[in-house]
C-alpha cells in the first residue's frame, strides 16, 4: 500500500504552471437551466469560464464593449444571434460571487468573428496572471439565460495555486 504525502508545490513548478480545462456535462435545454457543478478540491485559480453551444438558441444578444489605449477609445458592438447567455458564480462557504454575463453563439457583428468557444474572464484573469482564488470546497457552475431551446457544454479554466499544499 503507497503512503501519500502533503506535498508543497513551488511557483515554479509544472503542477502549478499547467491550466487545466475542466468540461462538464452538458447542460439540459430551458430557461434558467443550471449547469453541472464543479468544487475545488484544493487551493485552485480559476481562470476562465467557456461554453460551447451544442444546440443553437433562438435568443439575439448584444454586447458593447469600449477599449481605452493610449487616451483614444474605441467601442465595439457585437450582436450574436441564435444565442444564449451564461452567468458564472462561485460559492465560498455563505458567500456567493457572480462573475460578468458572457453570450454563446455565433458572432454577426462589426467583428465579423465566429464565437464557437465564448470565453470570459473571471476576475482579472489575463495570461499567466490574475484568476480568482478558489479554496477547497468552492463550488462553481454557471446558469443560463431565459432561452427556452440552447444546450451549452461549459468548461472550466483553473490551474493549481503556487505554493498550495498537494497531495501526492
Amino acid at each position: 500500500m503507497s503512503q501519500q504525502t502533503v506535498k508543497n508545490v513551488a511557483y515554479d513548478n509544472a503542477v502549478s504552471l499547467a491550466r487545466l480545462f475542466l468540461p462538464l456535462p452538458l447542460s439540459a435545454a430551458g430557461a434558467t437551466a443550471t449547469c453541472a457543478q464543479y468544487f475545488a478540491l484544493g487551493n485552485e485559480t480559476l481562470y476562465a469560464a467557456h461554453g460551447i453551444q451544442r444546440v443553437a438558441g433562438t435568443s439575439t444578444f448584444t454586447t458593447t464593449a469600449t477599449t481605452v489605449v493610449s487616451g483614444t477609445s474605441t467601442t465595439v458592438v457585437s450582436t450574436y444571434t441564435a444565442a444564449t447567455t451564461a452567468q458564472a458564480f462561485r460559492v465560498s462557504g455563505t458567500t456567493t460571487t457572480t462573475f460578468q454575463t458572457f453570450p454563446i453563439a455565433a458572432a454577426n457583428g462589426a467583428n465579423g468573428a465566429v464565437a464557437l468557444h465564448n470565453f470570459t474572464a473571471c476576475g482579472t484573469a489575463a495570461s499567466g496572471t490574475g484568476g480568482t482564488n478558489l479554496v477547497a470546497g468552492d463550488q462553481i457552475y454557471m446558469v443560463l439565460s431565459t432561452d427556452a431551446t440552447a444546450t451549452v457544454l461549459p468548461m472550466w479554466e483553473i490551474a493549481v495555486t503556487p505554493l498550495a499544499n498537494v497531495t501526492a
